[in-house]
This record gives structure tokens, sequence and C-alpha cells, in this order.
């Protein structure tokens, strides 16, 4: 008797959203939160064979889209899409302020 082996899915940032979609829809899942739900959509997924070739920290950020998407009405679920937007936001001020700093310092120095 022979055994079947299937292929592992290879999950890249190119069609995340749409196996994730699929496999929340196909395996008839609630998305109730971020920290729950899309927790233990990742496990199952994982477990299922599906191989992750994104950066972790996208992927946190689109599961956390997906439960947003999934249930708008969660207040946690909207502050924490707004939180890593506002994170975002917060290291583009963070390297702008480098950059004006580091003008800032070479007038300075032509001052001298």
């Amino acid at each position: 008797m022979s055994t079947i082996i299937e292929e592992p899915i290879i999950v890249k940032l190119e069609n995340i959203h749409k196996y994730t979609y699929d496999f929340i829809s196909e395996n008839n899942i609630r998305v109730i939160n971020f920290e729950e739900s899309m927790t233990r959509v990742y496990l199952q997924m994982v477990q299922r064979d599906y191989r992750f070739i994104v950066d972790r920290e996208l992927i946190h950020e689109i599961f956390c889209e997906i439960a947003y998407r999934l249930n708008p009405n969660d207040p946690l679920n909207r502050d924490r899409l707004l939180m890593t937007i506002g994170m975002m936001e917060d290291n583009e001020s963070d390297s702008d302020n480098d950059s004006d700093n580091d003008s800032d310092n070479d007038s300075n120095n032509n001052d001298n």
C-alpha cells in the first residue's frame, strides 16, 4: 500500500491573502479577533503544511488586516489595525527626524 505524500503549499506575499481567506472559508472558521482567531488560523495552516515564505512582521500585519475585514465591529481588531499603521508612521517620522538632525549637525559643523 502506497502512502500519498502531498506537496507543501508555499505561501508568498503574492498569494497570502488568497490562501488565508480560502483556508478560513473552507474550514468554516469564524474570525472573532486577531489574538484568538488569526493565531489559530496560522497554527492550523502550519500544521497542514502551509509554508510561509513571508516576513513574520508582514504576516502579523496582513493577519491583523484580515481579522478587521472579517469582523470590523470588534474594537480590538480596529485598534490593532490602527496600531500597525501608527507604528509605520512612527518609524517614518523617526527616520525623517534623524535626517533633519544630520542636516542640523552638518550646519553646526560648518559654523565652526
